[in-house]
């Protein structure tokens, strides 16, 4: 956490952080996050990072292909 502050606020700036360190309300939507772990095998790293931007490429080509953008000089959609 970075932020701005006087030394009379630290106190309250520790409670604060202290209390999102503990907090565990996340895990309603995001437990799977406790799982996940840094990689550090650089040729793992790789390959998952080909594959990250696989995914995106062929995402971005799906999206120009199905994605239209009203035009308001005509009642007609305009393809991305």
């Amino acid at each position: 956490m970075a932020t701005k502050t006087s030394p009379a606020d630290v106190a309250e700036k520790y409670k604060t952080a202290l209390k999102l360190h503990q907090a565990t309300d996340y895990k309603a939507d995001f437990g799977f996050i406790d799982f996940v772990s840094p990689v550090k095998r650089k040729t793992l790293l790789d390959e998952l990072d080909a594959l990250a931007f696989a995914e995106l490429q062929e995402l971005v080509k799906v999206m120009r292909q199905t994605c239209t953008l009203p035009c308001p000089t005509s009642s007609a959609p305009k393809r991305l």
